[in-house]
């Protein structure tokens, strides 16, 4: 996408000429630092991360988004964009052209029916899939819409044949929340031009309230298309929140379980998924959640306290029986005067071989 960011200036100031004259600039630079210790060898690390967005006066007709990114790791510097996008909208809803997120929440921290792996609120991290491609989505009345997607490899390279498609049909009511997914994507390259496979996943989530507590699960069919391997996904979780301590400060419990039913596949699937943008995104964040991934089953909870508005304290928890593999994940997440936001990290995990693994992490971002 050597050009693609110049193009996108250009085409959007012909559409509004005046916009970038008025334009913004903001953004977030962090960096974080720390140690991991595995098979007895300890690792020091050190990464940064810097994203520079554009903002731009813009008709309501037309929303423009361009961010910049650049990845500090392994001594090298890697320049991105993350998001670079058009999206023209009117009553009838919107419609995006470009590197764009794709994100179909309904509460689970892990989402195994988004279009890529939904990350929400885990250890207070959220992970919106990037794609490089096109998504309709339009409104049909009482909250209910539908989404259409379809993504590439790299969104300067096109090949039909490489295509991924998406659809989602979402069906809100008081208390509750459904939606019917459908998704069609290729898998990662065994050598240039040539893809190992296609997942097909098709299936449905949902949500509803049920007094003080929150409910929500999917079922979904995965099946590989070249290999014909197939199994069953099921999730069940709830969450819910209370004040303690005289009402000082709140505690926020979520907890969860999927499982695949015939234990033929797990959720690792979902790494070699091609999507296009918005890698370095996906490589930070992902890297650590698809290690927990490996097992046909995994049960995660999540409970945190909030003192105040700017402070989140709390403890992960994960078990997966397959390999046998669990661990805890404490984190202390503050946000500091300057909008500087402080976090520390840390896990202690125990593989099936009664390995130890530990790790401490402190990050520090700015945003402006």
């Amino acid at each position: 996408m050597k050009y693609s960011a110049y193009v996108f200036l250009a085409v959007f100031s012909l559409i509004c000429p005046s916009s970038l004259s008025s334009m913004e600039i903001g953004g977030e630079i962090g960096t974080s630092a720390g140690f991991i210790c595995t098979d007895s060898e300890l690792k020091a690390s050190l990464s940064g991360l810097a994203e520079i967005e554009l903002f731009f006066s813009s008709p309501e007709s037309v929303d423009p988004r361009l961010v910049f990114q650049a990845e500090l790791a392994d001594e090298n510097i890697k320049p991105g964009i993350k998001y670079m996008y058009l999206r023209p909208r009117g009553e009838w809803g919107h419609f995006t052209i470009g590197r764009q997120p794709v994100f179909w929440s309904y509460g689970a921290m892990l989402n195994l029916m988004d279009y890529g792996l939904g990350v929400d609120d885990l250890a207070g991290e959220t992970l919106r899939t990037g794609i490089d491609g096109l998504r309709y989505h339009r409104l049909i009345g009482d909250g209910r819409s539908i989404q259409l997607v379809a993504s590439f490899p790299e969104l300067d390279n096109v090949k039909f044949d490489h295509m991924g498609f998406g659809s989602r049909l979402r069906i809100p009511g008081e208390g509750r929340d459904i939606s019917f997914n459908f998704l069609y994507q290729p898998l990662d390259p065994v050598s240039e031009g040539d893809f190992s496979d296609s997942l097909l996943r098709a299936g449905a989530t949902w949500s509803f309230d049920a007094g003080p507590f929150g409910l929500y699960g999917s079922g979904g069919y995965f099946r590989l298309s070249d290999s014909g391997e197939s199994d069953l996904l099921a999730q069940l979780g709830v969450d819910t929140s209370w004040r303690a301590g005289g009402g000082s400060y709140v505690v926020v419990m979520q907890a969860e379980y999927y499982r695949f039913v015939e234990e033929k596949m797990n959720a690792s699937v979902l790494a070699g998924l091609q999507l296009g943008g918005g890698s370095i995104e996906r490589g930070a964040h992902e890297a650590g959640a698809f290690g927990i991934l490996g097992g046909n089953d995994l049960f995660l909870a999540n409970i945190y306290f909030q003192p105040d508005f700017f402070t989140s304290a709390g403890t992960l928890l994960f078990i997966e029986t397959e390999n046998e593999t669990g661990g805890i994940a404490p984190y202390y997440i503050t946000e500091l005067e300057g909008n500087v936001e402080l976090r520390f990290d840390s896990s202690l995990m125990l593989d099936g071989g009664e390995d130890i693994h530990f790790g401490f992490t402190t990050s520090l971002y700015f945003y402006f």
